[in-house]
């Protein structure tokens, strides 16, 4: 079977999120549909889940659910997505998608539609299974509300590299595109949340999701002591 005509590549560079100014401006532009992973649960809950229900991922399986709002911003219609074969994880799944529709960072905006995904991923759900660094919030690299000369860091190296996949539809309509998403990166190096800050189209920007959840990093390091950033990435989908 030959290659398909086209590709799927991240970004030349993964930007400190100070430094991408781009990203910035689309992190605050009004967009329609807002792509995620779950994160940010109370300490020890996803833990407790997968082992309760018997958790055991064998795959890179994702499933997710599609929230509507209206145009007062109320949820109203939910729905889920892409129910593959969990097979065991299937009830963690479907608390942890579930845990995520508490009140989260933000509330969801007027005629919104809120996508919160799960990878069924062993080594993501280990990295949401970590036990939340307390402190400062996760550090923007090279910011300058860092002392200079008196605090040095050390960005985290890329050690796992997972490409996304080019959609067999996108590649039957020709379509490509640009995926910008800021991504979360535990002290340990894994992957802990992503989200979509622009991309031509749902299906791009979820196989660019799944993808970046299965990355791997070093840690970063503050004066020498692991901490949790955000880097922006961009993934470019091309045909040849």
């Amino acid at each position: 079977m030959g290659k398909p005509p086209g590709g799927a590549r991240q970004g030349d560079k993964e930007a400190p999120k100070d430094k991408d100014r781009t990203s910035k401006a689309l992190r605050t532009a009004p967009r329609d549909r807002r792509t995620r992973t779950v994160s940010d649960f109370p300490p020890g809950l996803a833990s407790d889940v997968l082992t309760l229900t018997g958790c055991r991922p064998t795959g890179s399986q994702w499933v997710g659910l599609e929230v509507r709002a209206d145009g007062a911003g109320v949820r109203q219609q939910v729905g889920l997505l892409h129910p593959e074969d969990l097979g065991s994880c299937e009830k963690a799944a479907r608390v942890l998608l579930l845990a995520a529709l508490l009140p989260s960072d933000r509330p969801p905006r007027p005629s919104e539609t809120d996508v919160v995904v799960l990878p069924v991923e062993p080594g993501f759900l280990e990295c949401l299974a970590e036990v939340p660094q307390t402190g400062p919030p996760p550090v923007a690299l090279a910011e300058n509300a860092i002392p200079s000369g008196t605090a040095t860091i050390e960005p985290p190296r890329k050690t796992k590299d997972v490409r996304p996949r080019y959609p067999p539809e996108a590649i039957r309509e020709r379509r490509e595109g640009v995926v910008v998403l800021d991504a979360t990166i535990n002290p340990s190096g894994c992957v802990r949340a992503v989200e979509v800050l622009a991309g031509p189209a749902p299906d791009l920007e979820g196989e660019a999701l799944r993808a970046i959840t299965q990355w791997r990093y070093t840690p970063a390091l503050l004066n020498g002591v692991p901490v949790p950033v955000i880097m922006t990435i961009t993934v470019n989908f091309h045909l040849r």
